[in-house]
């Protein structure tokens, strides 16, 4: 359980990368811990060229952190390529780590406990038995829901966002933000009610990405403590700033505000309300 959130933002027709996440791991699917440990990861960068790839994940634990290091090893060839030079390739290299843990997990806990070993030319007889294949399908599809991946890639003055899910890589890139997680149905409603749009400035799609986070909190394993990382070029350089936790406590200040005043507003109108109950 978790929320995970990447944001678009422009500045002087330059484009800049948030990454959003929450510090609560969940165990056995009930108990929720504060920690200290941070769920964004700094997957590939290189400053000279102003080049990085960030992730989030949700769901699984180790399988999270399988896709991350195997992510990082195809990533750090011993030809130093460019993220650049791998760009064209970029869906083929997202997936790969994916459909790796996927295919053991449903090898290890979905075909085997039915005694079917995993022969691709022997699937069909059970494909064509409706009970077994309705049966492995929900099985899968749980196993999917196991990993949920957010990638943001800064490439020069250039951003791209992808989600990886059901062995799909999906590019967010226009629409400027993905959220994953147990609070993301939360996370995405104040995003597009809020009216962020991937023009943003730094500052706006900040507060407006907080904000989005903080009412992620409403969803179960959602922990408070709030972790925020930047990624932009300037002078064709590489910055990463973590930002300060005072900045955090003031942004959910003014949302504390925004929940008062949206309150006061509904108070308000419910008393100017004139119907004869007689």
């Amino acid at each position: 359980m978790t929320i995970g959130i990447v944001l678009k933002f422009t500045e002087d027709k330059s484009e800049g990368l948030i990454f959003i996440a929450d510090k609560m791991y969940t165990y056995q699917g009930t108990i929720g811990i504060e920690s200290d440990i941070s769920k964004i990861e700094p997957v590939y960068s290189n400053e000279k060229k102003c080049e990085a790839l960030y992730g989030i994940g949700a769901g699984s634990g180790p399988w999270i952190r399988q896709y991350f290091e195997r992510l990082y090893q195809d990533l750090s060839t011993p030809q130093q390529l460019s993220l650049s030079d791998i760009f064209n390739n970029i869906r083929s290299i997202l997936i790969a780590p994916y459909n790796e843990i996927i295919k053991k997990r449903i090898e290890e806990s979905v075909l085997g406990p039915l005694g079917i070993k995993f022969e691709p030319d022997k699937m069909e007889q059970y494909i064509n038995n409706p009970i077994l294949f309705n049966n492995i399908n929900n099985k899968i599809s749980e196993v999917w829901n196991g990993l949920d991946i957010l990638i943001g890639i800064q490439l020069q003055n250039k951003v791209a966002i992808y989600n990886i899910n059901s062995s799909e890589v999906n590019d967010l890139t226009s629409q400027g933000f993905g959220v994953i997680g147990s609070g993301d149905l939360s996370a995405m409603w104040s995003l597009i009610h809020l009216g962020y749009s991937p023009n943003n400035d730094m500052k706006k799609a900040l507060t407006l990405g907080l904000f989005a986070k903080f009412q992620a909190e409403e969803s179960h394993g959602v922990g408070e403590a709030t972790d925020a990382v930047i990624l932009y070029c300037n002078a064709n350089r590489l910055i990463v700033k973590r930002v300060d936790q005072v900045v955090i406590d003031n942004v959910r200040k003014a949302y504390d505000k925004l929940l008062r005043t949206q309150k006061g507003i509904v108070d308000e109108s419910s008393r100017s309300i004139n119907i004869n109950l007689d």
